[in-house]
């Protein structure tokens, strides 16, 4: 009956019949008995003894209330529309503020069913929208207080919103609170992050501005944007180096473009350079870390070198490796170290060090060694897990959002793993194409393989003589599924005593890339997970 009555009054333009109230409310076999039932409740409530039936509901032929029954609602929708109208900003400023005073909670808490939350999600944007506007006119004015205030509330209101964070950030700034800001923005990020989601330009410039200044390269103002701050010469005296010298991906790249942002203005800040990419086998650092050298600006622009150090079995072997990567003349065995610093010192080099994860903690003090010794370097290091560096930056490289079944057809299409799958999968069979019979399958998929991009691909790769529908099917058996044409019988007899010799193997299969990580592992823990595998659902620690 109260929901009925919350109904009509917030519906109170036009009569409504009783068919479309009995679909609203009771969509069953007793609709009409239960619509005549919490009718006579409502009469007896609204139109006590000694009322004229019908001065104030009124059900034949349809049902309404009469218009001297308002609400909150009306009074607020009331002032949005002054607000609409208001002229010049102190009108307009009242008005919104009076506003925002109406707006005491979210609408009829409590109450579930599709009408209701519709109506209680359009209010809501209404007063954030008009909200984020009365910030934007007090913070104009110079009333930093009053919009801080505002703009908390508007986070409150709506804390996964980046528009409302966005607004509580800039406000803090501008108001000398740098500090908060700055801890407001890197939250936000995370949360951003953990959501899968891309931030949009304006966190990104408030990140440029706030969390990675980048000093040492250009003297760009903090709300420069980032794409300003790149565009900047570089300062005078910045060597170029010799080379570029970046593997070469015939394959487009997709998504992550807020983790390459990321990592530019790591880099370009100042000293110590040393950012390293960690995540799970197959999610994609290697192709991340070739795509960020690539899009390097000056002075970094034109010496840039990746060095794979897959097949480098120890860590004096690394040293070594640069130097053949940056083609310097052959030397001593123990000169290789001194002969880098030599070539590098002074230079605005990149150095990209791939696949670096078994090769700690030693190799973590040749990248201090190199660090201290050419102040000028960058470096982007590629490994499964953090290597313990004094200097060292940790970026995570998460696995690729996966589409949600509540997500519309355009959503779905730009989704970064969707659209993965769909160019390799057109790589194996041109004119490869979604339609509404296959998109609930690609869907699957690639929510079953939790946005792996080497799954995806090793997937994509079998369209040529498979449906998605098919692959799906196939996925109980993923390790023997997902195996590229490229793959080694080989690879369990590796050369290196463990550690599988030839270099990319490890991407040719799923069980590769995991076999890989597993023989990184000491013995005892190798004997904990043999233990572990005889749970077949998982285990929760």
């Amino acid at each position: 009956m109260a929901a009925l009555l919350a109904y009509l009054a917030l519906n109170n333009s036009a009569p409504h019949s009783y068919q479309h109230l009995i679909a609203e409310f009771w969509p069953d076999a007793e609709g009409l008995g239960s619509l005549h039932h919490a009718l006579s409740g409502l009469r007896k409530l609204l139109e006590p003894p000694g009322t004229r039936r019908g001065s104030i509901l009124r059900s034949s032929p349809a049902v309404f209330l009469a218009a001297t029954v308002t609400t909150d609602v009306a009074e607020f929708e009331e002032a949005r529309r002054a607000a609409r109208g208001a002229g010049e900003p102190p009108e307009k400023i009242a008005v919104l503020t009076h506003m925002a005073q109406l707006y005491r909670g979210e609408l009829l808490p409590g109450y579930s069913s599709p009408w209701f939350n519709v109506q209680r999600e359009y209010w809501r944007r209404t007063l954030l929208e008009n909200i984020r506007q009365l910030v934007t006119l007090l913070e104009a004015r110079g009333r930093f207080e009053e919009a801080l205030r505002h703009s908390q509330r508007a986070v409150g209101i709506a804390p996964y919103s980046e528009e409302a964070c966005d607004d509580l950030i800039r406000v803090l700034h501008a108001s000398g609170q740098t500090d908060e800001a700055r801890r407001q923005c890197g939250k936000l990020l995370d949360q951003l992050r953990q959501r899968r989601l891309e931030p949009g330009p304006v966190t990104r410039d408030l990140a440029a501005g706030l969390l990675y200044p980048a000093g040492g390269v250009t003297k760009a103002p903090p709300s420069a944007s980032l794409a300003e701050t790149l565009s900047q010469p570089a300062p005078q005296g910045a060597d170029p180096g010799d080379q570029t010298d970046l593997p070469v991906y015939l394959a487009p790249f997709f998504g992550r473009e807020f983790l390459l942002e990321e990592i530019t203005l790591r880099l370009l800040a100042p000293s110590p350079r040393w950012v390293t990419l960690t995540g799970l086998g197959g999610v994609g650092k290697t192709r991340l870390a070739r795509e960020a050298a690539a899009r390097m600006p000056p002075p970094y622009a034109d010496a840039r070198t990746f060095v794979s150090l897959t097949d480098v079995e120890t860590p004096d072997r690394i040293a070594p490796a640069i130097a053949y990567a940056l083609h310097l003349p052959r030397t001593g065995e123990s000169d290789y170290l001194d002969a880098v610093v030599t070539a590098l010192r002074g230079k605005h080099a990149l150095l990209v060090l791939d696949n670096m994860e078994h090769l700690a903690p030693g190799g973590t003090s040749v990248v201090e060694a190199l660090l201290q010794r050419a102040p000028a370097l960058a470096l982007l290091v590629t490994s499964r897990f953090a290597l313990g560096g004094e200097h060292e930056q940790v970026v995570p490289v998460e696995t690729l959002p996966t589409p949600s079944s509540s997500d519309s057809p355009e959503q779905f299409h730009e989704c970064a793993s969707v659209r993965l799958f769909v160019d390799r999968a057109r790589r194996a069979k041109p004119g490869f194409q979604i339609t509404v019979g296959n998109m609930q399958a690609v869907a699957a998929l690639c929510r079953s393989l939790d946005g792996i991009p080497l799954a995806i691909e090793l997937a994509a790769a079998r369209t040529s003589s498979l449906e998605p529908a098919q692959m799906l099917a196939r996925l109980s058996r993923r390790f023997d599924f997902l195996v590229s044409d490229l793959a080694y019988k080989s690879d369990q007899a590796s050369s290196t005593g463990g550690i599988i010799g030839r270099a990319g193997t490890r991407h040719h299969s799923l069980w590769n890339a995991i076999g890989w990580s597993y023989r990184l592992l000491p013995p005892d823990v190798q004997r904990f997970f043999r233990a572990l595998s005889v749970f077949r659902g998982g285990v929760v620690r």
